[in-house]
């Protein structure tokens, strides 16, 4: 996860930087065709291991998974044109990614 002790690490960050990229080899393998070009609702569930004095914003998860998955999922991030984030403890941390095409 990009915590540690319960703090989002800088974006520039070696943590970080290796959970972005997790999530965007996560997204190849699961995407078969080209990044989508069309307006995106994305959905994210975050799964927090711990609870934390001070849980990680989520903002910072949001914009973590969101430049992730530019230039696979979707061509820009400005595509998105909503987004439905929330975030929970649970046994296994990480995130789940719903991408739904907008007409």
């Amino acid at each position: 996860m990009i915590t540690q002790r319960g703090r989002v690490r800088h974006a520039s960050s070696g943590r970080l930087t290796q959970w972005r990229h997790a999530i965007g080899w996560t997204a190849r393998a699961t995407m078969r065709t080209q990044p989508l070009t069309g307006p995106l609702t994305v959905v994210l569930r975050f799964t927090l291991a711990t609870p934390a004095t001070r849980p990680p914003d989520l903002d910072k998860l949001m914009r973590a998974v969101l430049d992730a998955c530019t230039g696979v999922v979707w061509v820009d991030d400005r595509q998105v044109v909503a987004c439905d984030a929330r975030k929970a403890q649970g046994a296994v941390p990480g995130v789940t990614v719903t991408v739904i095409e907008e007409d």
